[in-house]
């Protein structure tokens, strides 16, 4: 269960309070991220150096608004870079560019690339006033 108080002010300045329960306005427990990945399934070999486009989604399937994606504590062999071109796009419509580069002397397997990425997702509210 999430709670909101809202404290309200009147034209007298008196305040008043009111308890909200915003449960259902939240997600409890947080969304889980993936990315989707053009082309998908995402293979790379040795040596490849490919730009690929990917955008993140919650684990309810909603694509969130995504300003700025940043490495997370990288330490693998494989480079990566969020838009390289520093191309202007529609967020929440077309996917992130990001450029892999693989070097030859990688070991074959699975990789993770960590990432930290601001994002928002739009909710609407309903407000109801006492008249």
């Amino acid at each position: 269960m999430f709670l909101a108080e809202i404290i309200n002010k009147d034209n007298s300045g008196v305040f008043s309070n009111v308890l909200v329960d915003a449960t259902d306005w939240i997600d409890i427990p947080l969304p889980f991220y993936t990315y989707l990945t053009t082309p998908s399934p995402l293979v790379l070999r040795q040596g490849d150096n490919e730009i690929i486009g990917a955008q993140l989604r919650t684990s309810e399937g909603i694509i969130p608004d995504v300003v700025n994606v940043m490495h997370s504590g990288n330490n693998s062999v494989i480079k990566w870079e969020s838009n390289p071109g520093g191309q202007k796009r529609i967020f929440n419509i077309e996917p992130e560019p990001f450029e892999i580069n693989i070097p030859t002397n990688a070991q074959i397997g699975h990789y993770a690339m960590p990432a930290s990425a601001l994002s928002t997702i739009s909710a609407s509210l309903l407000w109801l006033c006492p008249g």
